[in-house]
């Protein structure tokens, strides 16, 4: 009973770790997205 508990924490731990970092994940490919679509809007004012 004492290993099948430590067993469950250790998976919710587990899937805790890994919903924090796909939330990261994607939170950083957000802010990639935004970057590079301002940085292209300041490529066509500045070339066009």
């Amino acid at each position: 009973m004492a290993t099948n508990g430590r067993v469950v924490c250790t998976t919710s731990r587990l899937v805790f770790v890994i919903r924090g970092l796909i939330f990261v994940t994607w939170r950083f490919v957000f802010i990639i997205r935004g970057f590079v679509f301002v940085t292209w809007k300041l490529v066509i004012v500045t070339w066009g």
